[in-house]
Order: C-alpha cells, then sequence, then structure tokens
C-alpha cells in the first residue's frame, strides 16, 4: 500500500476560502501534544494540517500557512477548518 493511500485529503470551502487538509504524521501529533495553550495547540496542528490554501493577501499574493496568519482568521473560518481536521483523522481511525 503506498502512504498517499493512507494520507488521505478533505476539501473544505468556508466562506470561500478553499482549503485541502491531510491528517498529521505521528511525530507531528506527538508534538502537538506538548504544546500546552490550546490556541497555540490548534495553530500548530492546522499549520501541519493544511496542504493549501486561496487565501491572499491585500495585495492579491498567496499567503504562507503559517501560525501567524491562522490566527489572523476570524472564528467563523477556523472553527469549521478545526472540524474538518478532526474528520480527517477520525475517518482514518475507523478505516484501521
Amino acid at each position: 500500500m503506498k502512504l498517499s493511500d493512507i494520507l488521505k485529503t478533505k476539501e473544505i470551502e468556508v466562506e470561500g476560502v478553499k482549503v485541502k487538509i491531510q491528517d498529521l504524521s505521528w511525530p507531528e501529533f506527538m508534538a502537538s501534544l506538548e504544546i500546552e495553550d490550546l490556541m497555540e495547540r490548534g495553530a500548530f496542528r492546522l499549520v501541519k494540517a493544511i496542504v493549501e490554501w486561496n487565501l491572499q493577501d491585500d495585495d492579491g499574493k498567496p499567503m504562507p500557512v503559517t501560525e501567524e496568519n491562522i490566527k489572523r482568521l476570524p472564528a467563523k473560518i477556523i472553527m469549521p477548518l478545526v472540524d474538518a481536521t478532526r474528520e480527517v483523522f477520525a475517518s482514518e481511525k475507523k478505516k484501521n
């Protein structure tokens, strides 16, 4: 079996923001558990899970997926992204 077969991705769109999400690797997940602050942990996990997005800055340049940029987004964008990462993880657990 190919690694790409088990590292499934999910594409979602929230308020016009298109995001492709992939499950965390084991080292990424374990590293996230060491982060005590829940907002910091969430931002870390999203940075690791987001494969790509269509966000641009005010000059039309693509915005990189960084913790700083994640923290700039409103909750109405972040919460569905968090839910989507949980769904990707849960769907992988059900298959195994």
